[in-house]
C-alpha cells in the first residue's frame, strides 16, 4: 500500500500549512480507514461529502443518519 503511505505523508505536510483546510471525503475502494477519516475531520475547516458518503460515515461513527450532519459538526467543530 505504498500509494496510501505516500498520500499520508503528503496529507501531513499539507496539514502543517496555515490555510483553509477542506476535507473532501471521496470514499474510494479501500483507500480509507476510520482513523484516517477521523484524523482528517479533526483537522478540517470545511467538510465536503455527498449523499452516498453520508450513510457510510454515519454508520462508521455510530451516528443516526437523520442527525449525522449535526453530530459531525458537534463532534468535530473546532
Amino acid at each position: 500500500m505504498k500509494k496510501l503511505s505516500d498520500w499520508r505523508r503528503l496529507r501531513m505536510h499539507a496539514l502543517e500549512q496555515s490555510c483553509l483546510k477542506v476535507f473532501d471525503i471521496n470514499i474510494r475502494q479501500n483507500w480509507y480507514t476510520k482513523e484516517l477519516i477521523e484524523s482528517s475531520l479533526n483537522k478540517a475547516d470545511v467538510l465536503k461529502l455527498n449523499e452516498d458518503e453520508l450513510p457510510l460515515i454515519a454508520d462508521m461513527f455510530g451516528f443516526d443518519l437523520e442527525t449525522a450532519i449535526a453530530s459531525i459538526i458537534k463532534e468535530y467543530s473546532h
